[in-house]
């Protein structure tokens, strides 16, 4: 996701493997019934105008990123509670519409490895940047926002399940040529990404980074940051021999990202 920050006034981004497209862990359908009934029992809803979500908008400096329902379950997965005022713990969730925009976002504020976050669910594609403005202008001092998704399936000879992929700059394939040998050249922007979140990724807590560790079978594992180039085009890439032409263009691609 390209966005400006108000704090660093920079384009980051950082993409999250979780998972292989044609790898479906054991543990999912058993995984997801119980993530439902931890969003029935565990999620407290209230208004947008409610003064502790209002205050703690101010204070959100993660936002987690989901295009899909499965990936933002994912997340919430690994959301803890807040204390609430009335001294519940809960994690709190909220609608809000934005004026003269014909879109609504729903947010999902935990703790995310120590740190105040803010899930929310977008569009696919192109189609997230709006939501993604407007909610950059709601949580005014955010420091950084994480996308987490596949990745085209990640580059197996680089990366493991649960990696985190950070971009030191992002090739964009909304333009490509097709050559003759086969390979697919970018004749689009490249994106130069500074490295506040490479730097905060390698030096931060365990507690923060191994929040991204997932495994097929469920079992524990640390994850590992990976910097490099991320290639992003508007189109959904589940095919190796697609895949091996598009790192003949970007050879030190880590992986790719839609969003």
């Amino acid at each position: 996701v390209r966005a400006k920050t108000e704090e660093f006034g920079e384009y980051s981004i950082s993409i999250t493997a979780t998972t292989h497209m044609d790898e479906k862990p054991a543990h999912g359908e058993e995984m997801l019934k119980k993530l439902q009934k931890r969003e029935l029992d565990d999620v407290f809803v209230r208004g947008s105008g409610d003064e502790f979500v209002q205050q703690y908008c101010k204070e959100v400096k993660i936002i987690l990123q989901a295009a899909n329902n499965n990936e933002r379950l994912a997340n919430f997965s690994k959301l803890e509670p807040l204390y609430l005022n009335d001294g519940t713990v809960k994690i709190v969730r909220f609608s809000t519409g934005f004026p003269g925009q014909n879109i609504e976002g729903e947010y999902t504020l935990g703790i995310f490895g120590g740190y105040k976050t803010a899930l929310v669910q977008t569009e696919q594609g192109s189609d997230c940047q709006s939501l993604i403005e407007a909610t950059i202008g709601l949580f005014s001092n955010v420091s950084f926002i994480i996308g987490v998704g596949v990745a085209y399936g990640s580059f197996r000879e680089k990366t493991k399940l649960g990696d985190v992929l950070i971009s030191e700059k992002i090739a964009c394939l909304n333009n490509v040529k097709f050559e003759k040998s086969g390979l697919i050249y970018s004749r689009g922007p490249i994106q130069e990404v500074k490295d506040k979140l490479h730097a905060h990724f390698c030096t931060a807590s365990n507690r923060f980074i191994n929040k991204f560790a997932c495994t097929e079978d469920a079992s524990p594992r640390y994850s590992k940051p990976h910097v490099g180039c991320i290639i992003s085009g508007n189109f959904l890439v589940d095919n190796e021999e697609i895949k091996s032409r598009l790192r003949g263009n970007a050879r030190d691609a880590i992986g790719g990202e839609m969003e």
